[in-house]
């Protein structure tokens, strides 16, 4: 039998603790909202805003908004999957002057876009092509087909928003404010309800 000191028994611990991670930080302490605001400033760059010619992009910046931000909470404050409910709440009540600021930043620059439409439809007048699957533009219908589809789901968007927005009166947000919300902005979520 070996005799080990208290001392030596001491070193032991802590050396063993020196290796060991810090303990995480308790949910309610991550700086969400910081983060939230940091994250939402990089979603819509302002080339997009002036230089997309489809209205419809909006839609898809809305609709990969969620997965972007749940990996993004994912990897900022590595947290392992699923995220805990009190954070995605966190989050999801955190959102709405978010979209409100986006769409605002959208409708703003709409005469951008609208001049930057007008340019392409010249270039295409002047130098006009075929454009099919097989011809490199596979592509192009890929995307049209998928603005059509989003013109679709987003159709109400414009009547429903400003309301939801107008009534909404800030965080925290009840259950069903919370899915009116997400019902309104990501329609990927309930493609098959809509």
């Amino acid at each position: 039998m070996v005799a080990v000191s208290a001392r030596s028994l001491r070193r032991q611990i802590e050396r063993l603790e020196a290796t060991l991670p810090p303990p995480p930080v308790p949910l309610e302490e991550l700086p969400v909202e910081d983060w939230l605001d940091e994250e939402i400033q990089r979603v819509l760059s302002e080339t997009t805003l002036k230089n997309t010619t489809d209205e419809e992009h909006f839609y898809k910046v809305l609709e990969e908004l969620p997965e972007r931000l749940v990996w993004g909470v994912y990897s900022e404050f590595g947290i392992t999957p699923p995220i805990p409910v009190e954070l995605f709440v966190r989050v999801l009540d955190t959102l709405p002057p978010h979209v409100e600021r986006l769409r605002q930043l959208w409708a703003d620059n709409f005469p951008a876009r609208e001049r930057r439409r007008q340019w392409v439809a010249r270039q295409e007048r002047l130098y006009p092509r075929e454009r099919t699957r097989y011809n490199g533009y596979g592509w192009w219908f890929d995307t049209q087909e998928d603005y059509a589809r989003l013109a679709h789901e987003y159709s109400d968007f414009d009547t429903q928003w400003p309301r939801f927005y107008e009534e909404w009166e800030g965080p925290p947000m009840n259950d069903a404010t919370r899915e009116r919300f997400i019902r309104i902005c990501f329609r990927g979520f309930f493609v098959n309800d809509v």
